[in-house]
């Protein structure tokens, strides 16, 4: 388990600042909900906590630790990052084995006679078959594909999961089902989670605490408990008066 502490992070692209004096703390084992509108910064801080975007300043710092920019392979393996479309992040001319294959053996995350076991222990534990490690991501529903991407974010063995809108394309009964899966495995794996969404309903089933952006800032912070009895923002509020619900699924 690892804290994360996002300092007063901005990014820009070209001239554009997407992102201005965000900060946030997650403690380890952990979980908040980073929510807002399209175009609020949202994924750009989650790009940008996963080292794929530099920060224009302020700092990323897990167990207290600044991240630099240029991340070595045990602090890119720390952090992983799981997005809303798996389809166009799994490659689709490799079948699962061969995907999660390529990563146990590039980290050495165990021996190599050893890599044939962990694929089908990291099939289990996103509730797939062993079966399922010898097809193609074509050959998988949107949620079993979402299940893949879990499972290749996991093979790495992070200590940060960064979901981004990873149950926005699918239904309301397979979006429940990975949001109880997120829950079981952020509890028995000990992950701290950063999870993005414009669904508030999706946050109150996962996230102990709630970040809302607008337009690239912080526009309020707190707990979950808090937050979903009564936001002190009018935006926050109007952002609630739309939650779904999903029966099942609050911590």
């Amino acid at each position: 388990m690892s804290s994360l502490t996002v300092s007063h992070i901005s990014v820009s692209f070209g001239a554009f600042q997407a992102v201005r004096e965000v900060s946030f703390d997650v403690p380890s084992g952990g979980s908040i909900g980073l929510v807002g509108e399209s175009g609020s910064g949202k994924t750009t801080v989650a790009r940008a906590v996963a080292g794929l975007h530099p920060a224009d300043s302020g700092e990323i710092l897990m167990d207290g630790r600044v991240l630099p920019s240029r991340r070595a392979r045990a602090q890119r393996r720390a952090i992983q990052m799981v997005y809303q479309d798996p389809y166009t992040s799994l490659n689709p001319r490799m079948t699962v084995r061969q995907i999660l294959s390529e990563l146990l053996r590039f980290h050495r995350i165990v021996p190599k006679s050893q890599v044939r076991v962990r694929c089908a222990e990291l099939m289990e534990m996103v509730r797939l078959s062993e079966s399922s490690l010898d097809a193609y991501p074509s050959q998988f529903s949107g949620g079993q594909r979402q299940r893949i991407a879990l499972a290749r974010a996991l093979a790495v063995e992070p200590s940060v999961l960064v979901a981004d809108e990873p149950t926005s394309a699918l239904d309301a009964s397979v979006q429940a089902s990975v949001i109880e899966l997120l829950v079981q495995l952020q509890r028995d794996l000990g992950l701290t989670l950063l999870f993005v969404s414009h669904d508030l309903g999706v946050v109150n089933a996962l996230c102990e605490s709630v970040v809302v952006m607008r337009a690239g800032e912080v526009v309020e912070a707190s707990s979950a408990a808090d937050f979903f009895a009564g936001p002190t923002q009018p935006y926050s509020r109007e952002l609630l008066a739309a939650v779904p619900r999903l029966p099942g699924t609050r911590k």
